[in-house]
């Protein structure tokens, strides 16, 4: 297993945890696209060892089920990392993605493209010849281009919250439902129509959540908030 930690500043925190709540499969794929250019484009972004981490901070495990970690103060979230990272001769870190017949480089121009499809807002056309255009119009410079974008649109992504919510708990509280928005919760899924909470008893600490999705530790269980 390999780990590296990032400290977030202002602007990454800007971006890694909008004002407004992950809702869409294309805001996971920029958060990822997003990720990678400071993980490994950015001269002064060096891993940094776990004593100096401090709120807030990214964490990206690779291993089997490879996972990035974002932790601000009251919200933690992850998702899947569907790319390979290895180190290369020269201690730089290549990042690449297995399509269905490519393995794909992502690099600077690759991401860069990948944004601007995914902002063009022909790609929210409903017409399926609007959607391919300037899909078809980066393909002729980038050949692969559909290739990894096809797959980051099917990939599972696996995205789990944690919240810490003493504000919506005492409303809800205060309305008698104490037990329909815990204080201590974890959000499965991000889609209105799929997502539900797990209520906690306490508050997680980041290494207790990254535990949650290690197949090698023991599992946790459920139990009714009435039960002993």
């Amino acid at each position: 297993m390999k780990s590296f930690l990032y400290n977030l500043n202002k602007t990454d925190v800007d971006i890694f945890f909008p004002k407004e709540r992950i809702k869409k499969k294309i805001q996971i794929i920029k958060v990822l696209l997003e990720f990678i250019r400071f993980f490994l484009l950015v001269s002064n972004r060096s891993p940094i060892e776990r004593n100096d981490i401090e709120i807030p901070y990214a964490e990206l495990i690779i291993d089997k089920r490879s996972r990035i970690f974002f932790f601000s103060e009251k919200k933690y979230y992850t998702i899947h990392f569907p790319f390979s990272c290895s180190k290369q001769d020269d201690d730089s870190l290549e990042i690449t993605y297995q399509g269905y017949r490519n393995i794909i480089p992502i690099e600077s121009v690759i991401i860069s493209k990948v944004m601007e499809i995914l902002n063009d807002e022909q790609f929210n056309s409903v017409s399926a010849l609007d959607f391919i255009e300037p899909i078809d119009k980066i393909e002729s410079e980038i050949d692969y281009i559909w290739e990894l974008l096809k797959g980051l649109l099917m990939f599972e992504d696996g995205y789990v919250r944690f919240d810490n919510d003493p504000e919506e708990y005492n409303r809800a509280k205060d309305k008698g439902g104490e037990h329909i928005h815990p204080e201590n919760h974890i959000d499965v899924f991000y889609n209105n129509g799929n997502t539900f909470k797990l209520g906690l008893k306490g508050r997680l600490t980041p290494d207790e959540f990254i535990d949650y999705f290690d197949s090698e530790t023991n599992c946790k269980y459920l139990k009714r908030f009435d039960e002993k």
